[in-house]
């Protein structure tokens, strides 16, 4: 992942196993952490969201 002004940045990856249900409803949040004269880096952590009523 590039970070700002085209400099790379260390990103950590969860993977999940792909089904149907996961390709509709599965979707990626990337956090980035900044230090001050260190090289950024990202975490891409998944997320599901699936809202059901339940009576």
């Amino acid at each position: 992942v590039m970070g700002p002004k085209n400099k790379g940045s260390i990103t950590r990856c969860t993977e999940f196993e792909r089904t149907p249900l996961s390709d509709i409803f599965r979707g990626q949040l990337r956090s980035r952490i900044l230090r001050q004269g260190d090289q950024s880096t990202d975490n891409v952590q998944p997320f599901f969201t699936l809202q059901l009523d339940i009576e």
